[in-house]
């Protein structure tokens, strides 16, 4: 049986804990629907990970079902995770940015340290 948390105004339902971490990340569209989009690449921080998706603010907003392209890294040298994510969940944030949940969907990009920093 999951053990489903109810925060804010959804449900929650990631499987892995969440980590309270700020750390750079890009992103940038890169599939809406069928469309392959080409996005351009925006800087933002994250507000909270897991093993399985991750929490960011971003002034662009995205749609629920799109992919795009992460690059979360803790310093320049060491890279968290380089891959593909969908978003799950989009909120606008008061003063205009949006607060986007994805789950990563390409595991074989997943960087192994990345377990050691969440």
């Amino acid at each position: 049986m999951q053990d489903n948390k109810k925060t804010k105004n959804y449900v929650e339902q990631r499987d892995g804990l969440r980590a309270e971490r700020s750390l750079a990340v890009r992103h940038r569209l890169v599939r809406q629907g069928r469309k392959t989009v080409d996005g351009a690449w925006s800087r933002s921080e994250t507000c909270n990970m897991s093993v399985s998706g991750l929490l960011f603010s971003s002034p662009v907003e995205y749609k629920v079902g799109d992919r795009i392209e992460l690059e979360i890294v803790l310093t320049e040298m060491i890279e968290i995770y380089s891959g593909l994510a969908e978003v799950l969940r989009v909120a606008q944030l008061p003063g205009g940015d949006y607060q986007i949940a994805v789950k990563y969907i390409d595991d074989r990009k997943r960087s192994r340290p990345a377990r050691r920093h969440l």
